[in-house]
């Protein structure tokens, strides 16, 4: 395990300007030598590492930029470091120490012989990783399909069509700050220029643009940050695309270009380890064209990654290679987690991991986890309530962040009145298909004793509510004080299938539907006549199945039958489930035939369906079937 001031080069297999604003601009006329005048100058040919290096083969002389093998040294890593005491004491000491290593002599030569892309960086006394296995399986983009919230953008918001995506900033309070620079420039008085002393980073172009940030460039780049933040949000730090004043402290990344000047090969990106807010040892870098050519899902995996490697983190690996590829929907962020759609830390908890990094508490070593105060009934936190806009309930709403693992974050609120109440949770909403939430959520309910009245976390990955929790109905059995518990959730089996609650933490939006007296009647001054009877309509339910990777969908096709056709009316029903109870509609086909389906849960559990509401203008025929089940899925 890898911790502080070690370098890492990570092949991981594109960044932006507000509409109009000239890539290159803005920046010091000492780095940014393209200053103002609306295009920036391409680098000059960057030097390209010797195809057959001898001191990288032979484990001697400088290794910078290149991979660290011992290729030509019989006694491995741990000959290498035991002549390395010997000839040069302190030395070794002094690497372990700069890079926080989290281990010792031993450790460190057993880690470098098991991940091929950790390396020694002997000029700058640093560890190194050369991550070559992810950029040469990216696909390209044809191929790829509160009060805690302080960045003014709420989970739930979809990304708007048009942004400034250079006023961007996670948390703007905080003093940590990570600049993700996509406009990039020159870079000097660094360890890089040891090696490489004239190095120019293009800015990030989806377009192919280099002149200027087009719409397609921003909404790219408000995706990533967007992303970075999300997988960031349990930490008080900034990630933000406004250009400091002044870099000292501050972690950049900057993202841009294929790397030609680092390395012949495709990279995806580079960092010091532990270097984070160094400057000798910034900034990190993200080579964007190699991510499926500036695709955002891949470039913010790479700057989370890149950004991990310069907190201290190491790779997520296993006993078959560096890099894990996750399992089921997940993958770690640490290890290649292009091609999964829900992507977090981890502590290696799945089976054959030989990295065994707790991430957060390294990463809180550097960057101080927020803390969650609202942690129990006695200080939870009441919704705000807004004035009621229809008879019979009233809206309740907060935010914040889960930040830490099976700690609940408390809300309360007053129900005025016993009746159903509605539960959604919003979270990161998702882009191109991809979850951007680290957050699984769970909901549950008490009464003001304490006693539970329900618990929720229906949607999986591939539901249309993402990770969240949309329209969940509980029935209050008396007006008072409830409480709302929120808590990060697992999903699968975290040793083959899925995750654990560990990693799920995330930004949030709870809104809480609370029932409240209907008005009473005006009383009327004469009898009203009864109505008509209505004519009736036959109904019977067939309920089917479909399962996957342990998960299973039920459906239920309600058949409807009437002296007239009531095609394109709508019906109405109840899902009831170990996760809750869904309120739905469906709309009958010109068969005659109308469709239910309930949200994905686990094999072995069972699944009722209810008909209620007849369509418009009949009632139900007594005779009609109103009730089907699935047991033992």
């Amino acid at each position: 395990m890898l911790a502080s001031s070690a370098f890492a080069r990570c092949l991981h297999g594109a960044g932006g300007r507000p509409a109009g604003q000239d890539k290159g601009a803005g920046n010091d006329d000492r780095e940014f030598p393209g200053k103002g005048n609306g295009v920036v100058n391409k680098p000059e040919t960057p030097e390209t590492p010797e195809e057959s290096n001898s001191d990288e083969k032979t484990n001697s002389g400088r290794h910078v930029g290149h991979k660290f093998k011992f290729d030509k040294e019989p006694r491995g890593a741990a000959g290498f470091l035991d002549d390395m005491d010997a000839q040069s004491p302190g030395k070794l000491q002094r690497i372990i120490a700069k890079s926080k290593w989290q281990g010792g002599k031993d450790e460190l030569a057993k880690e470098l012989e098991h991940d091929t892309d950790l390396g020694i960086d002997l000029d700058n006394e640093a560890l190194l990783y050369q991550c070559e296995s992810l950029a040469s399986a990216a696909p390209t983009i044809a191929e790829a399909a509160g009060l805690e919230i302080l960045s003014g953008v709420l989970p739930g918001d979809i990304d708007p069509a048009s942004v400034q995506a250079f006023a961007l900033s996670s948390r703007p309070s905080a003093t940590r700050k990570v600049y993700l620079d996509f406009i990039g420039g020159s870079v000097t008085n660094t360890a890089w220029n040891v090696k490489y002393p004239n190095i120019n980073i293009p800015a990030f172009s989806v377009d192919g643009d280099l002149s200027t940030f087009s719409t397609v460039d921003n909404g790219a780049i408000y995706a990533i940050w967007r992303a970075v933040s999300e997988d960031y949000a349990a930490f008080d730090v900034d990630i933000t695309t406004i250009r400091p004043a002044s870099f000292e402290g501050v972690h950049r990344i900057m993202i841009g270009g294929a790397g030609e000047w680092y390395s012949a090969n495709p990279v995806g990106g580079v960092s010091y380890t532990g270097g984070f807010g160094n400057s000798y040892y910034n900034p990190g870098f993200v080579f964007a064209v190699n991510l499926g050519r500036n695709y955002p899902k891949y470039v913010w995996e790479a700057v989370s990654h890149e950004l991990g490697h310069g907190l201290g983190l190491a790779h997520d690996t296993t006993n078959a290679g560096a890099y894990f590829e996750g399992q089921g929907d997940w993958a770690p962020i640490m290890g290649y987690s292009y091609l999964k759609a829900v992507t977090t830390f981890d502590k290696g908890e799945y089976t054959g991991a030989t990295n065994m990094q707790d991430d957060f508490a390294v990463i809180s070593n550097t960057l101080p986890l927020l803390p969650q105060d609202n942690n129990n009934m006695a200080a939870a936190t009441p919704l705000t309530v807004a004035a009621a806009t229809v008879p019979g309930s009233v809206t309740g709403t907060a935010y914040g962040i889960i930040s830490q693992p099976d700690v609940p974050e408390f809300f309360s609120f007053t129900a005025t009145a016993a009746g159903p109440a509605t539960f959604s949770v919003a979270v990161v909403s998702p882009y191109g298909g991809s979850a951007r939430s680290n957050l699984d959520v769970q909901l549950a309910v008490f009464d003001a004793t304490g006693a539970s009245l329900g618990a929720l976390n229906p949607a999986g990955v591939d539901a249309i509510d993402g990770l969240g929790i949309a329209n969940a109905r509980l029935t209050l059995p008396a007006a008072g004080t409830y409480y709302v518990a929120l808590t990060g959730a697992g999903a699968g089996d975290v040793k083959a299938t899925g995750y654990s609650s560990y990693g799920s933490r995330g930004q949030f939006g709870l809104t809480v539907t609370i029932p409240t007296p209907m008005p009473s009647p005006s009383p009327s001054p004469s009898p009203s006549p009864a109505p008509a009877a209505l004519p009736l309509a036959r109904a019977s339910i067939a309920m089917s199945k479909s399962c996957k990777s342990g998960q299973c969908t039920c459906s239920a096709t309600v058949t409807v039958t009437a002296s007239r056709s009531v095609s394109n009316l709508a019906i109405g029903g109840s899902w009831t489930t170990p996760s809750g109870t869904q309120i739905q509609t469906a709309t009958i086909s010109s068969r005659g035939q109308a469709l239910f389906t309930a949200s994905r849960q686990s094999t072995r559990t069972s699944c009722t369906f209810t008909l209620t509401t007849p369509p418009a203008g009949y009632a139900w025929d007594p005779a009609s079937m109103m009730t089907g089940t699935l047991t033992n899925l």
